[in-house]
């Protein structure tokens, strides 16, 4: 599998640019795409919304050692170690959190 040229709209920079990464697998109903971004030198999830056009090169991974894929948690936060919480919620709150 070669690299995926994709064109995404940052809310951080403000910016829409090209980002050269090697996609590592999607979340949970295709909302994103876990990558390692080749540029930051980090794996990010980048929202397939955001994504305009996906441009396949020739070219092998090169990061292949550095793919992590972390964990998305129900409040669509994501990181690479799960946090043990507990939370104390109303009935209605409970029933939305679940839902």
């Amino acid at each position: 599998m070669g690299f995926t040229l994709d064109l995404n709209k940052s809310s951080n920079s403000k910016s829409i640019r090209d980002r050269l990464v090697e996609p590592i697998d999607f979340t949970i109903n295709y909302l994103g795409v876990w990558c390692y971004d080749t540029e930051d030198q980090c794996n990010k999830i980048f929202k397939t919304a955001r994504i305009k056009e996906v441009v396949m090169n020739d070219d092998s991974w090169l990061y292949k050692d550095k793919h992590h894929k972390g964990v998305v948690d129900v409040f669509r936060m994501q990181s690479y170690e799960p946090i043990a919480m507990q939370l104390k919620l109303s009935m209605l709150a409970y029933n939305l959190l679940i839902d």
